[in-house]
């Protein structure tokens, strides 16, 4: 059977204590020198955003950034501009992602160029709002899937 200091807890929890309150006064002093938010864990900022910045401003910086210049701009370019701009994380690779999704969309025109990959606008393309595109389930609930397209995904299911 052992036997249990009650003296050593307490001092152990005292001491715990004070270090929990010294935590406590280096949060309030953090919190302080941020400009008075407390930055929580499901902030924008938490999540890849830059505190204020709206969903979507980067990308649409990146494409008028791209329309707006008279040649194709390589990635690098784009994500110095971004920082520049204070839209983009210097360490972050959330432009060479966004970069990618708008070429596979079609927002973006993608060559490969000796300097690496440049990226161009393409002509008369509107920016498609974010999102899923809609598969052949959400095409026929809205009744935007031709016969030939239903009728070929119901003999191939």
């Amino acid at each position: 059977m052992s036997f249990i200091n009650v003296k050593e807890v307490n001092a152990k929890i005292a001491d715990l204590e004070a270090q929990l309150n010294v935590l406590r006064e280096l949060l309030q002093i953090g919190v302080l020198l941020s400009g008075g938010r407390a930055e929580e864990k499901g902030s924008a900022r938490g999540r890849g955003r830059k505190a204020g910045a709206r969903r979507g401003s980067l990308s649409a910086a990146i494409i008028t950034l791209v329309e707006n210049s008279n040649r194709p701009l390589t990635s690098g370019e784009i994500k110095q501009a971004m920082v520049k701009q204070g839209l983009a994380d210097p360490k972050s690779s959330s432009v060479y992602a966004l970069l990618l999704q708008m070429a596979k969309r079609g927002t973006l025109k993608k060559a490969k160029t000796p300097d690496g990959v440049a990226y161009s606008a393409v002509a008369g393309a509107a920016p498609k709002k974010p999102g899923r595109p809609a598969g052949k389930k959400g095409k026929k609930r809205r009744g935007k899937l031709s016969k030939q397209e239903a009728t070929g995904a119901a003999t191939q299911a």
